[in-house]
């Protein structure tokens, strides 16, 4: 998902209500394995995940796998 979309999605909520929100970015995902995602890699993964409302783990534990396994091919 890009910003943008972000943006647009909560820009349509009450200003004033609550919310839970939870956002990766490559950095964020680099943390998570050994070495360096590439541009490229880091738009697989979030091609990968998709728009699915997936809990905050899941979410957590699919970019591990998929950044792990890009590692992987690429070293």
């Amino acid at each position: 998902m890009k910003v943008k979309q972000a943006i647009e999605w909560l820009s349509a909520l009450d200003q004033e209500s609550e919310i839970v929100i939870g956002w990766w970015d490559k950095d964020i995902a680099q943390t998570y394995v050994d070495g360096v995602l590439t541009d490229d890699q880091w738009s697989d993964i979030v091609f990968s995940v998709g728009d699915e409302p997936l809990g905050f783990e899941q979410v957590g534990e699919l970019i591990t796998e998929l950044a792990s396994d890009l590692a992987q091919i690429e070293g």
